[in-house]
């Protein structure tokens, strides 16, 4: 069965072959053709030939409050593993690209020159990335603080509707699936299924939201992210739509799998009156 899900994996993964997913300082009109789900880029290498050292993604680092994906966490285990304990690596997402020929992700510019170099964590150290911490990452990888960057984007698109008003931190892209999701009045809606990345701007899109009690056969309703509000003390959602526009989602029932097309992530954005926030992160 896991041999199955990572043939799938790569096979999805390889529509982005020959697109960067984020390069520094490069804005680009591109959308991708699919959105892969978060759990199909976890475990998947990622090499810096720069450091000669390939790691597995463990998880990614994403800003709630925008759905920005800031850094692939890396875990190494030494020289043929040769070590007591793994460390994490925290990477950025902006210098990774995919390789298609080998199948893994490359790390550009790491270590080298002016690209800074890797910092590491121990395994059971690392911890939620707040303002000062991301601050640092950044500066330790000779990058622009690409997370402040994101959120003021994200705040200019939403004007005084959806404002980042929160603290700029970062948690674990795992600890968003199975969080519940509420309505404005506190009513439970369901539950956080799955969650689609768009790789080449580096934002979640869409999450699948589960009603209490759905099976696996029944179709899934594919939410915008820039719908959903994150609650860090309650660890959940709340889907800020009136009730006339939470009827308007499920016109769009989707039999969401390992991957979503482009064309229904546009759909649903215009439906929803949501086009501006796909230039967000490009």
């Amino acid at each position: 069965m896991r041999a199955v899900f990572l043939f799938i994996s790569a096979v999805m993964l390889l529509a982005y072959a020959g697109v960067p997913l984020a390069a520094q300082g490069q804005q680009t009109e591109l959308l991708p053709e699919l959105l892969v789900q978060g759990q199909a880029v976890l475990n998947r290498a990622v090499n810096i030939p720069s450091k000669d050292r390939t790691g597995e993604i463990v998880d990614l680092m994403v800003d709630p409050a925008t759905g920005h994906i800031g850094f692939a966490l890396l875990s190494f285990s030494g020289f043929m593993g040769l070590v007591e304990k793994n460390v994490i690596a925290p990477i950025p997402w902006a210098r990774v690209e995919f390789e298609p020929k080998q199948k893994t992700f490359v790390a550009r510019g790491i270590g080298s020159g002016e690209g800074g170099d890797i910092v590491e964590y121990d395994e059971d150290k690392w911890q939620v990335f707040d303002e000062t911490e991301l601050a640092s990452l950044y500066e330790s990888y000779a990058l622009r603080n690409q997370a402040q960057e994101s959120r003021e984007a994200y705040s200019e698109v939403a004007g005084t509707d959806k404002v980042a008003r929160e603290r700029l931190s970062m948690l674990q892209l795992t600890r968003l699936i199975n969080a519940p999701v509420m309505s404005r009045k506190g009513a439970l809606l369901g539950y956080v299924d799955k969650l689609y990345l768009d790789l080449t701007g580096g934002f979640i899109r869409l999450v699948d939201v589960r009603s209490p009690g759905d099976r696996l056969e029944q179709p899934a309703h594919l939410v915008p992210y820039p719908l959903l509000d994150y609650d860090w003390g309650e660890g959940r959602f709340t889907l800020d739509v009136s009730r006339k526009d939470q009827a308007r989602l499920e016109d769009f029932p989707v039999h969401a799998g390992m991957y979503v097309q482009a064309q229904t992530m546009r759909q649903i954005y215009r439906n929803m009156g949501l086009a501006e926030y796909l230039r967000v992160g490009g």
